[in-house]
């Protein structure tokens, strides 16, 4: 897919991010957001299988930065690999365990500016310490609230803003 076209579509899914959090989206609205989200996976990311099949549904943006994760046992501070409107990849050295319930408190960017997002969700995977690219798990989200998704959408479309900004320059 060419720059142009990419730059477009980022454009496009920021527009439905932003219609996102003022409304409900239409049910047009509502499979365009989807299927943005599955065509800047494939030209962003490479998340398919052996077979070549996407296995994303949302698009998962690179972020680098600090969230502070609660499960029942502690409260730690991570490092975000990735966010999607379905959940996030935590690089972290305490780890949950899996299936356990976690909330998202905060994203902290830039440092020291606390987002606030309050968002629960579950482990679904784990990196232990001796994995090549370091111990680590991932989320899904579970948002109970018209709060929590605003948050969530909030916070999306802050990192969409940031990656066409970078790719545009």
């Amino acid at each position: 897919m060419s720059h142009e076209l990419v730059l477009e579509q980022l454009d496009e899914l920021c527009d439905l991010e932003a219609t996102r959090l003022a409304r409900i989206l239409s049910k047009f609205e509502r499979l365009r957001w989807l299927e943005l989200q599955k065509t800047l996976t494939r030209a962003l990311c490479d998340f398919s299988t052996s077979a070549g099949e996407e296995r994303r549904t949302t698009l998962r943006v690179a972020c680098p930065l600090d969230v502070k994760v609660q499960s029942d046992d502690a409260t730690f501070i991570g490092r975000a690999i990735d966010v999607s409107a379905g959940g996030i990849g935590v690089h972290a050295g305490l780890l949950p365990a899996l299936g356990e319930r976690v909330t998202l408190l905060y994203a902290d960017d830039p440092p020291g500016s606390h987002f606030p997002l309050d968002i629960p969700g579950h482990v679904v995977w784990l990196r232990k310490l001796q994995h090549e690219l370091g111990p680590g798990f991932g989320v899904v989200f579970q948002p109970e609230t018209e709060l929590q998704e605003r948050r969530l959408g909030e916070l999306l479309l802050f990192l969409l803003r940031r990656e066409r900004a970078a790719r545009k320059t």
